[in-house]
């Protein structure tokens, strides 16, 4: 028995099915460690981060950069906490969270003599905070079924190394080419998992 237990016309959750309810049980958000956070992993691990270009102010002036192939190739979600929630069924709620990325990036002046430069670089999100309300409903069958809702996502910190052409200039100015990407990355990760989850 996975905890989440179906009943009609009884128990404590509402599902989104006419007639059925929900009872989890503490069991339930044990099995909800067990299942959901393998899930919420590979939803994140497989998320497909659009390419991002900015203008990052730098000491030296303006500086434009494209990242694309940006690839997740890690995850550490293990500090996490499972809640019963009434309003939402179950609260996930990820702290000291971390993700590890690579990419491509590219730069060109607009300007005569038009420099060009590219290379690669490694990304790593600290200090993550993820918070997701998981509905628990059933499927046609009776069988559990869970729905990702309210999402809200947060970086600490993004450090990032460039490697190949000119990446010693660009290491100088990493804390405000990667607070650049963060801000980025925030807003873009949320959607991304809850797309994934649902089957969007």
């Amino acid at each position: 028995s996975s905890g989440i237990n179906a009943e009609y016309g009884d128990g404590q959750l509402d599902s989104p099915l006419p007639g059925f309810r929900f009872q989890v049980t503490q069991k339930g958000v044990n099995y909800g460690k067990e299942v959901v956070l393998p899930i919420l992993t590979d939803s994140i691990k497989t998320a497909s981060i659009p390419d991002w270009s900015g203008r990052v102010d730098t000491p030296l002036g303006h500086i434009d950069v494209r990242l694309y192939s940006i690839k997740i190739r890690s995850v550490d979600i293990s500090n996490t906490d499972v809640k019963v929630v009434p309003s939402s069924n179950i609260d996930v709620t990820i702290s000291k969270g971390s993700i590890s990325m690579t990419a491509e990036w590219h730069y060109k002046e607009e300007a005569w003599p038009h420099i060009s430069d590219g290379g690669s670089l490694d990304m790593t999100a600290k200090g993550i905070t993820l918070t997701l309300d998981i509905l628990v409903g059933s499927t046609s069958k009776g069988e559990p079924h869970v729905t990702a809702q309210h999402c809200s996502f947060h970086i600490g910190k993004l450090d990032v190394t460039f490697h190949g052409g000119a990446s010693f200039l660009y290491n100088l100015f990493s804390d405000q080419i990667g607070g650049s990407i963060k801000d980025a990355l925030d807003k873009q990760v949320c959607p991304l998992v809850v797309n994934e989850l649902n089957g969007d």
